[in-house]
């Protein structure tokens, strides 16, 4: 029917916000050639004459339309300028049927689709723009965007229901297929783009428009971006499509552009599906808002089965603050050979919502510039003004690989080195879910390493193996999970349930309960510390049912209590164990050591090791029970 009609379902990433019914159908293809096609052989148009037969095209064009037909191109190459099509043309093939700029005035578009509002159709053609070779030294400072010329392969301006078919755009001063001024409903299938040079080399460049759905496009070779969606675009769908090998960035030689695979930027509603980039420079993936877009509440974003290969980061996803709050949704996507992350989170609005789930990323040590950036699978960052509202992002089923990276790194909690970083004062509510490191006996690294006060945001960590080197948040909960080391520092509350600690873990906090948790501790360095710095005569800290296990004879104390302030806080542990896993007794050392007073601990239901004291208070051993607590034979 030549309609494409937007989808009705907000943030949908299933349905493709196109309805192409009609719009193709090989089978009629011969037939339509034999009814409705004029050759443009009938108006004593012929490839390879090396002629300007832009004129002759235009008219034959014009004659075409006025009898409702189509304009058919036999193979050969038919070199033209200042093209003005208004009716469908047809080739023989994209690798048989040609068009090509003629002119080397980089200022004129030699082909130009301009208002058009009936379907019309390209098919089986390749547009060339034939831009000028590449300068012979590979440092093109000073000369990168005055060297080439050429034009445009194919402009579409301010057009509605085109569909390209097995097209080829190529050989292209900027972008080999501009679609721009407000175009609508543009179809892309099977098409690719290569070769375009100059400041704004891009494969596709799409500039406030609407309804743009593109299914196997491949584009490569390109000195910008693949595909840009720029200018208050929005509704685009593109899947099972590439970019490769984006270079030469303008930023490395004098201009300010970088290079990128699929780049959103002042934009909403685009969605990718089975989509991939390789070695296309600074970004894969980057999508954002900007302030040239208007008429949306939130913009969402999504990707589904993305690869991002050979990149400095991999996805970026982001909102920016002259916009709208954002919605991104990564669902199946893979990072591989990142030189720093995979994927990067940043927030901008505190209505921010992001979700990672199932993703992959590889963290390398061993492509990372020697002193620069963070080498991290997913980096956090926000910046703006705190509210009562906090952006939102779930991490979800993440696995990351560890690539020649140097673990000292992300075991220290001053270095930003680890597999998931909170980069400076990160503000957000995070969830992090089942997420592993692919080889299951290495934990997931979960870092930030700023001040507690400047920290807001409550961070939720479930279902997995853990390490904390540094982790400030707000308030932070654990749930379900395998903690072997680290610590957290809240300024409000921790929450730990259900959950395995086995290595040094500490906690700073007004604000402490621990439930049903199991600490079994293997060395001799290895304990649970608490501090509260609050002056108060309050409780401040619960641990309820836990089980305390560690050889107690060769290594002091499984848990390290520490109130300080004048008035020393309270610390209540009920219906808990304390085992000395050695069962050899100990006159010296304890199960736990309270730092400063000894009337700061209460014990309801507590039984422990009798080869071991219960605790001790600074260096003082006591030798008896405290109330509420019970010794017995453990062995």
């Amino acid at each position: 029917n030549g309609d494409i009609v937007k989808s009705t379902i907000s943030g949908n990433m299933n349905d493709p916000n196109v309805n192409m019914t009609g719009w193709v159908n090989p089978e009629k293809d011969q037939a339509l050639k034999n009814s409705d096609f004029l050759s443009v052989t009938d108006y004593k148009i012929y490839p390879n004459t090396g002629v300007d037969l832009g004129v002759k095209i235009n008219a034959a064009d014009a004659d075409a339309r006025s009898k409702g037909k189509k304009l058919y191109f036999p193979a050969g190459t038919y070199r033209a300028n200042g093209l003005l099509p208004t009716t469908s043309w047809y080739g023989e093939g994209k690798d048989l049927t040609t068009i090509r700029n003629h002119s080397a005035n980089s200022f004129d578009k030699f082909l130009d689709l301009k208002n058009n509002v009936k379907p019309v159709f390209f098919q089986d053609i390749t547009f060339s723009g034939n831009v000028n070779a590449d300068p012979v030294s590979d440092d093109w400072t000073g000369i990168y965007d005055t060297w080439f010329t050429g034009s445009c392969s194919f402009v579409a301006t301010n057009s509605k229901n085109v569909l390209f078919n097995r097209c080829s755009f190529r050989d292209s001063k900027l972008a080999p297929l501009r679609i721009y001024s407000g175009c609508r409903n543009i179809v892309m299938l099977d098409c690719d783009m290569s070769h375009s040079r100059g400041n704004f080399g891009d494969g596709i460049y799409i500039q406030n428009s609407q309804n743009i759905y593109g299914e196997r496009v491949n584009i490569s070779d390109v000195t910008r971006i693949g595909v840009v969606f720029e200018g208050g675009t929005k509704n685009c769908h593109f899947k099972k499509s590439s970019v490769e090998n984006a270079h030469h960035a303008s930023l490395l030689n004098g201009g300010a552009e970088y290079n990128g695979g699929f780049w959103a930027e002042n934009s909403a509603g685009i969605f990718l599906e089975d989509c991939t980039t390789l070695s296309t420079g600074e970004y894969g993936f980057l999508m954002t808002t900007g302030s040239l877009l208007t008429g949306v509440d939130v913009a969402h974003f999504g990707m589904t089965r993305c690869t991002a290969d050979g990149n400095n980061i991999g996805f970026l996803v982001r909102s920016k603050e002259d916009s709208v709050s954002v919605s991104h949704i990564l669902k199946d996507c893979t990072g591989l050979n990142s030189k720093n992350r995979p994927f990067h989170v940043h927030a901008r609005y505190d209505t921010d919502d992001f979700l990672l789930e199932n993703c992959y990323g590889e963290v390398h040590g061993d492509l990372i510039p020697s002193g620069t950036d963070i080498p991290s699978g997913v980096l956090v960052s926000t910046e703006f003004s705190y509210t009562n509202k906090l952006p939102k992002l779930v991490i979800k089923d993440l696995t990351i690989k560890h690539v020649a990276v140097d673990l000292s790194k992300f075991k220290n909690s001053n270095l930003y080195d680890a597999d998931i970083t909170f980069f400076l004062d990160a503000k957000i509510n995070t969830t992090i879910d089942n997420c592993r490191n692919v080889d299951s006996t290495n934990p997931l690294y979960i870092k930030n390493r700023v001040a507690l006060v400047n920290v807001r945001g409550e961070t939720v960590i479930t279902n997995g193996k853990y390490l904390l080197p540094r982790l400030n948040s707000s308030a932070a909960q654990i749930e379900n999970a395998e903690v072997v080391g680290g610590g957290i520092e809240s300024s409000v509350k921790v929450r730990i349930n259900n959950s395995q600690v086995k290595a040094l873990f500490s906690v700073v906090s007004n604000d402490l309960r621990v439930s049903n948790c199991d600490m079994d501790f293997t060395t001799p360095a290895d304990f649970f510390s608490y501090l509260t710095l609050t002056s108060t005569n309050k409780i401040t800290a619960k641990f309820n049912n836990c089980n305390f296990n560690k050889d107690i004879t060769n290594g002091d104390y499984s848990l390290k209590l520490q109130m300080e302030g004048a008035n020393k806080a309270k610390v209540l542990i009920n219906g808990s164990e304390f085992y000395n896993t050695s069962d050899v007794a100990t006159a010296t050392n304890t199960h736990i050591w309270v730092v400063r007073s000894p009337n700061s601990v209460i014990y309801q239901n507590v039984v422990r090791d009798s080869t071991a004291h219960l605790q001790k208070v600074n260096t003082s051993v006591f030798t008896s029970e405290p109330a509420g607590s019970t010794s017995a034979v453990l062995h």
